[in-house]
């Protein structure tokens, strides 16, 4: 049996190859061109609507809680501007402009859910557009859980004579049925006309001072949310 080791090629075969494929078949010497002018005529890859879904979608997730979110003040009239919060006006903690907060009782005035920006506030503002910036409270540590599937459950184990679960009430937000050691406690209605964070939903005292667990399930809504839960020693 005889074995033939084969040579390596060189570049020079290399070449001599792609010359003698070219002389058979001339036509392929047409194809970048060709790619060329596909590629400038053709279809032509566009960003606007990927970008319109994004703001789409980040305007989703952060609506504006005021309303309106801009207004005129004409300094030859000048008048008071009431502004409508679209959150509990307990949520409400200030207004700045240029991080120099507003004072309240003096700059501005809160009832119910409405501010009142006070117009001789208003005059000291320069001509043309200027921000203000209204502040609102979040959950504890800025930070919720949540689910939107009926019969989801969050519990906690704790040793202690009582237990709070705090967390925020909403548009979104359903019924929960609360158990302790697995007895059913409370139907806890945590809808809300508007957002409002850090409310006490439900509590309970005087448990024996030992090993409970408290247990909230998703009973309808769009979606539970749970912030806080607290519980006492003694």
């Amino acid at each position: 049996m005889t074995v033939t080791k084969p040579q390596n090629a060189t570049l020079i075969d290399s070449i001599s190859e792609g010359y003698r494929v070219i002389n058979r078949r001339p036509w392929l010497l047409l194809l970048p061109l060709l790619l060329n002018i596909y590629l400038w005529f053709g279809p032509q890859l566009s960003f606007g609507p990927l970008f319109n879904n994004i703001h789409g979608v980040l305007k989703s997730i952060q609506p504006s809680l005021i309303d309106p979110q801009s207004v005129s003040f004409d300094k030859k009239a000048p008048a008071d501007v009431a502004v409508r919060l679209l959150r509990d006006g307990s949520e409400f903690t200030g207004v700045s402009a240029g991080g120099t907060a507003l004072r309240a009782g003096t700059d501005y005035t809160l009832s119910g859910s409405t501010v009142t920006l006070k117009s001789a506030y208003l005059a000291t503002l320069t001509l043309g557009a200027a921000q203000l910036d209204f502040a609102f409270r979040g959950d504890y540590l800025d930070d919720v859980h949540a689910t939107k599937n009926n019969g989801d459950s969050v519990s906690y184990t704790f040793t202690g004579t009582g237990v709070d679960w705090i967390t925020a009430t909403a548009p979104d937000q359903g019924t929960v049925d609360v158990y302790i050691d697995g007895v059913l406690a409370k139907h806890v209605d945590t809808h809300g006309p508007v957002r409002a964070t850090q409310q006490k939903v439900f509590g309970v005292a005087g448990l024996k001072n030992k090993q409970h667990t408290v247990t909230a399930v998703k009973v309808s809504g769009d979606v539970m949310r749970t912030d806080v839960i607290r519980y006492t020693t003694r």
